[in-house]
């Protein structure tokens, strides 16, 4: 465990991790967390290893979503929704791209409010306890506050976690998640990190998807918004084609938008070319 000390009052707390190896493919696990100098524990929670590498999977159901909160912007209503949707049909992986817990609205100018993490906590720890959760780094996410969301506070993956200053992705036997840090960061050395983890990523016979999160959208509807984030997908885009992404999620709009395959800001659509597109 660590102890922190952040944040505009404050970051205080003890944040344990833990790494288990040699589990059994596909079997339920239980745990606690606390310990003894304490005394203090968790209730017990439960989660599901992942399937045998290289086993065929006929369905994997994601949650993904971006700029969550707490009360602003409505995030206690999205936990509640996701905590109902698990409940009914389980995910195998959730996914937040950037805007976690606004625990600092302005963040650049000021630091994290250390409740608003702990009540960020308690409404994702229903489904977050049980099943990998990713979340992306966004910019209601302060600079002094990035390393400890990406490597403490949040649970990654279920197999392997690649994290680098801010860039992290997950593999397992079926998906291969990636999440680009356009926020806080230095863009030519995101690059080369990005494309370190495609390479792998393409180059996995397991891998049947890639999926790429990036705060920022690519493309929207707004012209304004376009206009300010375009550079993201001049910067990107040839790399997402070289390896063959087949998904990017991203937040920031606070609104539900959908596209074409896009590259260099023409739509690919199966009339246009059928053989561009189909299943990974």
């Amino acid at each position: 465990w660590n102890e922190y000390n952040e944040g505009h009052i404050g970051f205080h707390g003890r944040i344990y991790r833990a790494t288990l190896i040699e589990l059994t493919p596909d079997c339920k696990y239980y745990y606690i967390v606390g310990d003894s100098t304490t005394g203090i524990f968790s209730e017990v929670h439960m989660f599901r290893s992942p399937p045998m590498l290289g086993q065929n999977l006929d369905r994997i159901n994601i949650a993904v979503f971006g700029d969550m909160g707490t009360v602003v912007p409505l995030g206690y209503d999205v936990s509640q929704q996701l905590t109902r949707s698990h409940l009914s049909d389980p995910f195998d992986f959730v996914f937040l791209t950037g805007d976690i817990a606004y625990a600092g609205m302005n963040s650049e100018q000021e630091g994290e409010l250390e409740p608003v993490w702990d009540l960020f906590g308690q409404l994702t720890e229903p489904w977050a306890a049980q099943i990998p959760f990713m979340p992306g780094v966004g910019n209601h996410e302060s600079t002094t506050i990035i390393q400890h969301t990406n490597t403490d506070i949040t649970c990654l993956d279920r197999k392997a976690v690649a994290r680098i200053s801010g860039f992290h992705s997950t593999m397992d036997s079926f998906i291969w998640c990636i999440f680009h840090q356009s926020t806080h960061t230095n863009l030519v050395a995101s690059v080369l990190i990005l494309e370190r983890d495609l390479k792998k990523a393409s180059s996995n016979p397991n891998t049947k998807w890639i999926i790429l999160g990036v705060h920022r959208p690519f493309y929207a509807a707004s012209s304004s918004d376009y206009n300010e984030n375009k550079g993201l997908a001049h910067q990107l885009e040839d790399l997402m084609k070289q390896y063959r992404v087949d998904i990017v999620q991203t937040g920031h709009m606070h609104c539900y938008e959908r596209t074409w395959p896009i590259y260099r800001g023409k739509a690919l659509t199966l009339g246009q070319n059928k053989t561009h597109y189909y299943r990974p």
